[in-house]
């Protein structure tokens, strides 16, 4: 039986029909997908100045279940090795970083290469290795600087500008640190990423302990508020950068010799600090600790603080001795493998200049003899007209 052209138009039609609904319904569940890989990355953001520990196992699960998604398994390990960082444990802070820059050859988001970039002035930082560090900076700027119609520009820019008013606050001093510290919040304040805002907590920090250094207190004060402020504003309840904020008062209120009001605060901060993990925050807290109980005679508190200051600071020293040992493996294999190209480009150089002037030896030779032979022509045919 032969099928009418109705039927097939009808046919035809329910074909496509069935087919967009297929579509729409993929892409559905793609956008679903989407969106919650996004909250998941958002949640463990957050999550890294309160819970480390959650979000080194979300960014271990993003990049093993990522196989063929590059731009996740980058993402992955940017939140294992920050997670680490905020835990100071810096050798696996670095060893992810090194499997990220890894692939910074593949074809991943220019935002994410920044990020990396970024990452790695930071941790350079950290371990005093200032050029290296200001080398990833200025490379990330560059990069940062060609996109700028980025989504992520400004939290990138915001974020190279905080670091490298770290660095120079290392090596030349507050005065041109404060700068930087203040691009660094204007960027973040132009920046449409509510996510990457609690780090407007660090800049006020950081300016609150130059103002400490110059000796002006009350700034120091204002400033550490402000740090509180943007750490419970963008962050979770209970974060370390609230208690490094905490800190920094109780750094004033021993400076102004409100010794039994630092303790209090220092104490309350003790056990905040002990539960997120956080061994800087843990190894100052003690510090502090120790300081204000020997301004009020108290010796067995001194005593103990000091011996628990010590210890911390020596596991961290450690920690630090083995990251820098990797970092400057990394470093010294980067400038033999420059060294190399060097060397191999200036043989090439020689190669080349050497095969030019035996070309030149030889047609100038043969020139030369092309020319006597001339010459010699020239004789021969005097010759004979002389005879």
């Amino acid at each position: 039986m032969i099928m009418s052209r109705t039927n097939k138009y009808i046919i035809l039609f329910s074909c496509i029909f069935c087919l967009i609904v297929f579509s729409s319904i993929l892409y559905s569940q793609e956008n679903s997908e989407s969106e919650e890989l996004n909250r998941i990355i958002q949640e463990a953001t957050l999550n890294l100045y309160s819970d480390p520990i959650a979000v080194i196992q979300i960014g271990d699960s993003l990049y093993n279940s990522s196989k063929e998604n590059i731009n996740n398994k980058v993402t992955g390990l940017l939140l294992i090795s920050d997670a680490f960082i905020a835990i100071r444990n810096y050798p696996q802070a670095l060893q992810n970083m090194n499997s990220a820059k890894e692939l910074l050859g593949k074809s991943i988001l220019i935002s994410l290469k920044i990020k990396i970039l970024n990452r790695f002035a930071y941790q350079h930082f950290q371990l005093h290795l200032y050029d290296e560090a200001l080398k990833y900076l200025n490379e990330a700027n560059k990069l940062n600087e060609a996109n700028r119609e980025d989504v992520s520009y400004l939290s990138n820019k915001g974020y190279i500008n905080v670091v490298r008013g770290l660095i120079y606050r290392q090596q030349v001093g507050c005065d041109v640190a404060m700068r930087y510290f203040e691009r660094g919040i204007d960027a973040y304040n132009q920046s449409e990423e509510e996510i990457t805002k609690i780090n407007l907590s660090i800049i006020h920090y950081n300016i609150g302990n130059c103002y400490l250094t110059m000796e002006n207190y009350d700034d120091a004060k204002k400033s550490f508020e402000l740090a509180y402020y943007s750490a419970n504003k963008y962050g979770s309840s209970k974060n370390s950068l609230k208690l490094f904020a905490e800190k920094g008062i109780a750094s004033y209120y021993y400076l102004t010799q409100q010794y039994q009001l630092a303790i209090e605060t220092l104490n309350t901060l003790n056990e905040g600090a002990t539960k997120i993990g956080d061994k800087s925050l843990m190894r100052s807290v003690s510090a502090d600790l120790a300081s204000n109980y020997l301004e009020i005679s108290n010796w067995d508190l001194f005593e103990m603080y000091n011996e628990e200051y010590k210890k911390i600071n020596k596991e961290l020293k450690e920690s630090e001795i083995k990251a820098t040992t990797y970092a400057l493996d990394d470093i010294d294999l980067l400038h033999k493998l420059s060294l190399k190209e060097i060397n191999n480009s200036y043989y090439k150089k020689i190669v080349v200049f050497t095969v030019f002037v035996l070309i030149s030896f030889v047609i100038s030779l043969l020139l030369i003899l092309k020319k006597k032979q001339k010459i010699n022509n020239i004789r021969t045919e005097i010759f004979k007209t002389k005879k």
